[in-house]
C-alpha cells in the first residue's frame, strides 16, 4: 500500500471496544496532515487474543458532504440531474495524469490531488454562493506528460485527445442545457495546459459556455 510510505496526521474521531475471547479495538482518524490526506479517514482496528495482536487498517474517503448544494455527479440518478436548475449550477472537472511523482509517490498522485482541490472549492464556492449547485465531475485520470514518459507507469494522452475529450465532455453538458464548467487541472505541462485552454475557448465559442 503506497499509503504506508507516509506519515500521517489526524484526529482521532471516535474509540470503541469488545471483550471477550478477543479484545477488539476500533479507531476513526480524521486525517489532517498531509493535505490531501484531509478528504480522508483511516479506520484502525486492533485485535488482541493472547499474546497475539492483528491490526488492521483501512483508508476510506470521507461520506458525502451533508451539503445539498454540492454533488458528485456519477452518485446521482438522471432524473436528478434533469431537475437542476440551468442558470444557477456550475460543473466541476477535475483532472491529472497518470505520471511518475518519484520514487516515493504514487503514479495517481495529480489526480488525487486534483480531486481533493475541486472538494474543497466545490465547499467554498457552496459556502460563498448558498443559491448555486455545484456538481463535481468524475476525476479524469488523463494528461499530456510526455516529460514523464522515461518513468515506467506513466501515461500520456496526445495534445489533441486532450483537447477533444475536454470539448466532448462539455459538449455533453451543453447538450443538457447546463452552461458553467470550471477545470481542476493539476497538471503544468505547457502542451497539457495549452489544450485544456483550447477545449475551454471552442466551448465558449460553439456552445456559449461559461467555461
Amino acid at each position: 500500500n503506497s499509503f504506508r510510505r507516509h506519515l500521517l496526521f489526524g484526529a482521532i474521531e471516535s474509540v470503541s471496544w469488545a471483550e471477550g475471547p478477543a479484545i477488539v479495538t476500533k479507531l476513526s482518524v480524521q486525517g489532517q496532515s498531509p493535505s490531501w490526506f484531509r478528504g480522508y479517514r483511516l479506520a484502525i482496528t486492533i485485535r488482541r487474543e493472547g499474546k497475539r495482536t492483528h491490526i488492521r487498517s483501512q483508508l476510506q474517503q470521507h461520506s458525502p458532504s451533508r451539503n445539498q448544494r454540492v454533488l458528485a455527479l456519477q452518485e446521482l440518478r438522471w432524473p436528478q440531474v434533469h431537475g437542476l436548475p440551468r442558470d444557477k449550477t456550475l460543473f466541476l472537472l477535475p483532472m491529472g495524469p497518470i505520471e511518475q511523482f518519484g520514487p516515493h509517490l504514487p503514479l495517481n498522485t495529480d489526480p488525487l490531488a486534483a480531486e481533493h482541490i475541486s472538494r474543497r472549492v466545490a465547499s467554498q464556492l457552496a459556502a460563498a454562493h448558498p443559491d448555486w449547485t455545484i456538481v463535481r465531475l468524475p476525476t479524469l485520470h488523463a494528461g499530456h506528460a510526455d516529460y514523464s514518459m522515461d518513468f515506467s507507469g506513466t501515461l500520456s494522452l496526445r495534445p489533441q485527445t486532450i483537447q477533444q475529450v475536454v470539448t466532448d465532455m462539455g459538449r455533453s453538458l451543453a447538450a443538457h442545457g447546463f452552461y458553467h464548467l470550471a477545470v481542476i487541472n493539476h497538471h503544468l505541462e505547457p502542451r497539457h495546459t495549452v489544450a485544456i485552454e483550447y477545449a475551454m475557448r471552442r466551448l465558449r465559442r460553439e456552445q456559449r459556455m461559461h467555461a
